[in-house]
């Protein structure tokens, strides 16, 4: 952030420091105010460049994003919630696309209402929970069929002990 000093203080330098992406926009025009220099490891833009995007320019799906952009900001801004986290695919100046995951939050800088995400990429976590889905979906399906078999064989033995007469009860 240091080409868009924010406020008086070592607001600049402490945004500067975080190794996630930090965007801080008007909250009633969606301007952005600043940003981080994280903003280029994350999404490969310059921080003097990425103030001047429209959000569609590092969205890989626009609409969803803007969608989980709106509810998140609704969330805080009309229930009065600390933050809302919001998942969203994101495309980086090089056009390679990962999972984002943005924090956002509000604040007041210089008597300005701001919006405040912090956008971290979180590709691997996301590809880890996928794993644990599909693990979880096999080891359903492979418990499901003995179980199933098992229940059968109870039935029968159950048919069994009543001398065919059916369910016991």
């Amino acid at each position: 952030m240091k080409d868009t000093p924010v406020g008086s203080g070592g607001l600049s330098g402490i945004l500067d420091d975080v190794a996630d992406a930090v965007v801080v926009t008007d909250a009633d025009s969606g301007e952005v105010v600043a940003v981080n220099d994280a903003v280029e490891r994350v999404f490969g833009h310059r921080p003097s460049t990425f103030r001047t995007l429209d959000p569609d320019a590092y969205a890989a799906n626009p609409d969803a994003a803007a969608d989980a952009r709106a509810e998140a900001r609704r969330t805080v801004t009309d229930t009065g919630a600390a933050s809302a986290t919001f998942r969203w695919t994101a495309r980086r100046r090089d056009g390679s696309t990962f999972r984002a995951e943005s924090s956002v939050s509000t604040t007041t800088v210089d008597g300005r209402a701001c919006v405040v995400a912090v956008v971290r990429d979180v590709s691997d976590r996301a590809e880890r929970e996928r794993e644990r889905e599909r693990f979880a979906e096999v080891l359903t399906h492979d418990l499901r069929s003995p179980l199933n078999a098992a229940a059968e064989q109870v039935e029968s033995l159950r048919s069994e002990a009543t001398g065919g007469e059916g369910r016991m009860t």
